[in-house]
């Protein structure tokens, strides 16, 4: 396939020229809610919020959470873009404090919004509650200055307290699961990686052995089955990724729902190239590698890794604010230890 690509400075700025095309953008923008979307932009954002996942227990298996939502009476603000009041915001922010404060530890804190796992706070212990509470103030105000009388309703501020996966002695792998929702609400499998964490548990890539996939999807179909069918439920349709992780009696709970195409998706799209035909059964992708030398340079150091097809380069910027690069690849071989053995020398 061969797209037409076009170009707008903003997403203002963007026109449809045939008005029988539908959006179906990766995360919905300010500035194109006019135009005319698949899934309307209020949904997709409430899918893709920390909140929305907690609002959908009961449809499948995610863990047991507590909003603290910041409640405004709108009906009393003079202007689209006013401020929420100063007690109100003040209220709200001794209640997530007191609510932190008294929570049993371990637990869970998420902002609205994260990415690559910032804005998740893990906390195991009563060290890690002091360095929470130390940068919650900071936290709270820019939630609470995000917060107008025009986007209220998508509850931008929301703080979401959730339970701790019991996971078994030693932990459990974290599994990032693709799959795409069809519009009559089915689904297809795409895969199944191993997600890799930080010491901070931010994300850092993924892990795929493609001879487990036939495995996993089967192990995965009824959590698959579940949150399909509950997109389904809101008009969604498209790639979608989700976060599972299982407890020490094998539940499985799913803790981040990506109604989107992931990162982790593009390691499914290259089975062939890498399993088929080169016999790569491992592979990993590198989200974020930071790169002082220039491409051609790190290009010929490693033509040999290229020419086997064990390096694959997915995107390549330069920033030239900085003076550095920054290329995404994924790296392919016969064992875990032979990719990292690869990963370990880029």
């Amino acid at each position: 396939q061969q797209p037409k690509l076009h170009f707008f400075a903003s997403p203002a700025h963007v026109v449809m020229a045939d008005e029988r095309i539908k959006l179906a953008p990766r995360l919905p923008l300010d500035g194109m809610d006019s135009l005319p979307h698949a899934l309307h932009p209020d949904i997709h954002y409430e899918l893709l919020s920390k909140r929305g996942l907690a609002i959908a227990e009961g449809s499948f298996a995610t863990p047991c959470s507590r909003l603290l939502d910041l409640k405004v009476d709108w009906e009393s603000q003079d202007g689209e873009s006013s401020a929420a009041p100063t007690e109100t915001v003040q209220s709200w922010m001794n209640e997530v404090v007191e609510a932190i404060s008294e929570r049993s530890i371990p637990f869970v804190l998420k902002l609205q919004q994260t990415i690559f796992g910032k804005g998740t706070y893990i906390v195991k212990s009563e060290e890690a509650r002091s360095t929470l509470l130390s940068e919650l103030k900071g936290l709270m105000d820019f939630n609470a200055g995000r917060t107008t009388k025009s986007n209220h309703h998508l509850m931008p501020a929301t703080f979401v307290l959730t339970d701790f996966v019991d996971c078994p002695e030693g932990g459990s792998p974290s599994f990032a699961i693709t799959f795409f929702v069809r519009r009559d609400g089915s689904h297809t499998f795409i895969n199944c990686c191993e997600q890799t964490l930080s010491v901070h548990y931010t994300w850092d890539g993924s892990f795929i052995s493609f001879a487990e996939q036939d495995r996993l999807s089967k192990h995965f179909s009824q959590t698959i089955t579940e949150v399909s069918g509950y997109l389904h439920g809101k008009g969604y349709y498209g790639c979608v990724g989700i976060d599972v992780l299982e407890d020490r009696h094998g539940k499985q709970w799913v803790v981040d729902l990506n109604v989107r195409p992931p990162g982790s998706l593009i390691l499914g799209l290259v089975k062939g190239f890498l399993y088929k035909d080169r016999g790569f059964n491992e592979a990993s992708l590198l989200s974020a590698m930071r790169i002082s030398t220039p491409k051609e340079v790190f290009i010929n150091k490693f033509s040999t890794e290229f020419a086997e097809g064990r390096v694959i380069m997915t995107a390549w910027y330069c920033d030239l604010d900085h003076n550095v690069n920054w290329t995404s690849l994924i790296v392919g071989g016969e064992t875990k230890e032979a990719v990292k053995g690869v990963i370990a020398r880029l």
